[in-house]
């Protein structure tokens, strides 16, 4: 006698690579927001704690920048991200490799210039911003051709896993949306 498998049904959200499995071989397709357990295991990688989370990281870094260059005549202003800033590079087992969309609006704020007159190059001041970053999660859950591979990788990252993941049911894409946020307090020593 054989023994018949249910094909899962859709998932209300995304909260481990199981569910991620799950609704890959439901065949709903969609959009599937993630769950508080996929963003911890997001949060909780290496990749978005140096990239994302630490003040030292490639998204703190870049907001310093901005910091550092303000107008030297003025001492209060604003930045934001500039329109489809994004992050990638980023990692979790449930997702593989993902990125976030990045927007904010930081009002900074400039300290007096301080250090000897003459020259005047040798003066600074500090510049600072408290920011909240909204991250914004928009990522297809599938196994296509990545152009970013070469055929041995596509074959080893893609095409095999797709044939596996899909095995027990009828296999389609989808994507997996959410939503991060991150504060930093950030300080630049601005040089006149």
């Amino acid at each position: 006698m054989a023994v018949m498998y249910a094909i899962p049904g859709q998932q209300s959200q995304i909260n481990t690579f199981e569910d991620a499995l799950s609704q890959y071989q439901s065949g709903y397709g969609g959009v599937v927001p993630a769950g508080a357990g996929l963003l911890a295991e997001m949060r909780a990688d290496a990749s978005y704690e140096d990239r994302v989370k630490s003040e030292d990281g490639w998204v703190a870094t870049k907001i310093k920048q901005k910091l550092d260059t303000v107008p030297k005549t003025q001492i209060t202003g604003t930045i934001q991200a500039a329109p489809g800033s994004f992050v990638g590079q980023l990692n979790s087992t449930t997702l593989g490799s993902y990125g976030l969309g990045i927007s904010y609006n930081a009002t900074w704020h400039a300290g007096p210039w301080s250090g000897p007159a003459p020259p005047p190059w040798r003066c600074s001041r500090e510049v600072s911003a408290a920011v909240t970053v909204h991250y914004s999660l928009n990522t297809d859950w599938n196994f296509n051709w990545n152009p970013e591979y070469n055929w041995v990788e596509n074959i080893v990252l893609e095409v095999i896993p797709g044939w596996i993941a899909g095995a027990d049911g009828t296999p389609v894409g989808y994507t997996i949306s959410g939503s991060l946020s991150e504060s930093y307090n950030l300080k630049v020593q601005q040089k006149k």
